[in-house]
């Protein structure tokens, strides 16, 4: 490295920050200039019910949205396709059930859509919202015998029914003198029930995974005609049999998990970036397509709560170690260097991010505000994973090498900084007034200033206590994981996001005591094993692929990619070399801070929860995470093809960044 502290260091360190703070400026006030006069497209996603049946979809319809781009299908999967969205107009193509394909032309307004499929005339009335991303795959089940809840309550059927018997002849039974009986075959029940009122009705509806889509139609009326209600019925389960499944799923994910990790220990990968691929490979984009009745059996639909909970469990206990990773002393070792190098590689990117935003949000943006869509898509491209990068340093034996250790400062920076501008966003994305905003950032502030200057002492000083103990007492594990939940639950009740709150705990952990580390080496097994493939599976199971079903979305994709690579890479390239860095170096270093990974992930989770992106927009950047970071090995390879910049070290040397929450 070369020399730095001189008049002439000095010199370039002020005009690049003089030249950084004036591109900062200019882009933020030119992106939100333009993007307050940028509308997105109205969503119109739900679930909708025809007024008539139609030859085509049935009875009804699920529609999905990201922007301009809209997907119809079936509630069984059976018919579906592609439209494209302008002004609440849906235009485009449709595969029937029985293979034909008609056209489209629908008008959407008030939660009504009228237009034509092919020749006919349709007119619908969206009666949900639409399913949750990571429930995509819609498979017809084989039987559909059980308990049902009904929602709405039937003035028939009442609140609850029994299916019980074979497909070709099903019994129905619910309280009081609800009775009926019934034909189940390729996905549609129909039958005939005594009400509870003594009358008589005909039922009819589309299975798909655990739910009925029914319509009763009364057969006797005092006067005037029949009008049908429209009702879901959702199969209960027993508590045990859903613990049942949940540990079924549990097992697979782990499996996979460990599985295409291996896999990626031996193409000279991160383990861990395997293991999130695992997650993909479960999910719609591969699983899903190929056997969507395996992947439907393994992750059913009412499991998908209980998975979500989980895999958010593991996610605040991850940032939680991920706080405490952050080696303060280290910082201060490589203040100078790495500042500089924090610095570039978080304002450019974040900069050409919230420009980008500009036409990715009219094109793919959800129906929210601007700024807090913009101010994601800037977080989006301006992360590096913390964690896996610690782990791509031990591998070369970069870690007590300059290079190493001034990458490290700088994610480290990178880290806090980004987690500090993912509270900013979601204080802005979770909508409201100005005044509303700014109680939510004062709040978060006043958080923060409470962890540090008070709750932080009072840790130091008990651990201090302690003595010579190298292990926490159950109470003592107790209360700092307790701090941790209860961190989570502060940040997220004030706006803003829960992984803050978890993270800031971490952050305030005493350094360099053997009970810290103590506390994170007894979550580490169960937060790597457990809880984060659940994360990767529940982050799979929202990424498909198959949205990315036209030119124009990959051409995003690709161009997002590419502004992601020149932010992050070229930012930190060009702030290594303004302080003193030779240009293999400092590319080299752009190389390791583009690294993004498991960090990525979360933030794009987080977003997607907040409505703040849409699913096209969160599989694009869900590929852009993963191939930032696969590339890093590559690119270090070629920049540095004899490792002069580190020394080959053993896989299993120990030193607490092997102990990292990326590196099982």
């Amino acid at each position: 490295m070369e020399a730095a502290g001189g008049p002439d260091h000095r010199r370039r360190l002020t005009r690049f920050y003089f030249a950084l703070a004036a591109f900062v400026v200019v882009g933020f006030v030119a992106a939100f200039a333009i993007g307050d006069d940028r509308e997105a497209e109205a969503d119109h996603a739900g679930h909708y019910e025809l007024g008539s049946p139609s030859g085509c979809l049935g009875r009804s319809f699920d529609l999905r949205q990201s922007g301009q781009f809209a997907w119809i299908s079936s509630p069984d999967g059976a018919a579906g396709g592609s439209l494209r969205v302008s002004d609440g107009e849906f235009t485009g193509t449709v595969e029937c059930a029985n293979g034909d394909e008609q056209t489209v032309d629908l008008r959407a307004a008030a939660g009504r859509i009228e237009g034509r499929v092919g020749t006919k005339r349709i007119r619908a009335v969206r009666t949900a919202d639409e399913p949750p991303p990571e429930s995509q795959a819609t498979v017809r089940p084989s039987g559909v015998t059980g308990m049902y809840s009904l929602a709405p309550s039937s003035s028939c059927l009442g609140s609850e029914i029994e299916l019980e018997g074979s497909s070709d002849d099903l019994q129905l039974d619910g309280a009081g003198r609800v009775s009926g009986q019934g034909t189940y075959e390729n996905g549609t029940l129909r039958g005939t029930a005594r009400c509870a009122d003594g009358t008589r009705a005909e039922f009819s509806g589309e299975a798909a995974e655990r739910k009925i889509q029914l319509e009763v139609t009364p057969l006797t009326k005092p006067s005037g005609p029949a009008r049908p209600e429209r009702i879901e019925a959702s199969e209960q389960r027993e508590f045990s049999a859903t613990v049942a499944a949940f540990l079924a799923a549990l097992i697979v994910v782990m499996a996979a998990a460990r599985l295409c990790g291996e896999l990626a220990v031996r193409i000279k990968q991160p383990r861990v970036m395997g293991e999130v691929v695992s997650g993909i490979v479960l999910g719609p984009t591969v699983l899903g397509a190929l056997a969507p009745g395996v992947q439907a059996a393994i992750f059913p639909s009412d499991l998908i709560l209980v998975l979500g909970v989980v895999a958010n469990l593991g996610v605040v206990l991850y940032m939680f170690m991920v706080g405490i990773e952050i080696d303060i002393a280290l910082l201060r070792s490589r203040i100078g260097h790495a500042v500089a190098v924090s610095n570039g590689s978080v304002a450019i990117p974040m900069v050409l991010g919230v420009l980008a935003a500009i036409p990715t949000y009219e094109l793919v943006g959800p129906d929210v505000g601007f700024a807090g869509f913009a101010l994601f898509m800037g977080v989006a491209m301006s992360i590096t994973a913390f964690p896996v990068l610690a782990r791509i340093l031990d591998e070369r034996g970069m870690l007590r090498r300059p290079i190493g250790a001034t990458a490290m400062a700088a994610a480290a920076i990178d880290d806090v900084t980004a987690w500090f501008l993912i509270a900013l966003a979601t204080a802005f994305a979770a909508g409201g007034s100005g005044a509303e905003i700014g109680v939510r950032i004062v709040l978060a502030l006043a958080f923060f200033a409470l962890m540090f200057f008070a709750v932080r002492p009072l840790l130091a000083r008990a651990f201090a206590a302690s003595g010579s103990e190298t292990r926490l007492s159950p109470t003592w594990l107790a209360v700092v994981l307790g701090g941790a939940l209860l961190s989570a639950y502060v940040t997220e009740e004030i706006g803003v996001a829960v992984i803050f709150g978890a993270f800031v705990m971490g952050l305030i952990m005493p350094r360099d005591t053997e009970l810290t580390k103590d506390a994170s080496r007894r979550i580490e097994d169960l937060v790597v094993l457990v809880l984060l493939p659940v994360f990767f599976a529940y982050t799979g199971l929202r990424t498909n692929v198959a949205l990315l079903d036209s030119w124009e979305l990959w051409v995003l994709a690709g161009g997002l990619l590419l502004v992601a690579i020149a932010g992050k890479f070229g930012g930190a390239m060009l702030a290594a070399r303004v302080s003193g860095m030779g240009w293999r170096r400092s590319a080299v270093l752009g190389t390791l801070m583009n690294t993004r990974g498991l960090t990525e992930l979360i933030a794009l989770n987080l977003a997607l929860d907040l409505g703040v992106i849409s699913e096209a927009l969160f599989t694009a950047l869900v590929l852009m995470a993963l191939v930032t970071t696969f590339m890093a090995g590559p690119l270090l390879r070629l920049f540095d093809p004899r490792n002069t910049l580190g020394s080959p070290q053993e896989p299993e040397t120990p030193g607490p960044p092997v102990r990292s929450p990326a590196n099982a």
